[in-house]
């Protein structure tokens, strides 16, 4: 999913897309259904795991000062 981050450009769908997959795979990881009413925020902090975006932004700005 970061594959290319620094440089990819991403509309609002996209971003949608990506959080969804990833908390696709992070109730993967702890066994839990959609249907069990469990907040994404709360499926985060169970992880210890920031959302994707802000590690896409980390990633985009260490580029743009190496650069």
């Amino acid at each position: 999913l970061l594959y290319r981050a620094e440089t990819r450009t991403t509309t609002k769908r996209e971003e949608s897309k990506i959080q969804a997959l990833e908390i696709k795979f992070l109730r993967r990881i702890l066994e839990k259904t959609k249907w069990g009413k469990i907040k994404d925020t709360e499926i985060r902090e169970e992880l210890n795991i920031d959302e994707i975006k802000r590690d896409i932004e980390k990633i985009r700005l260490q580029w743009y000062e190496h650069a």
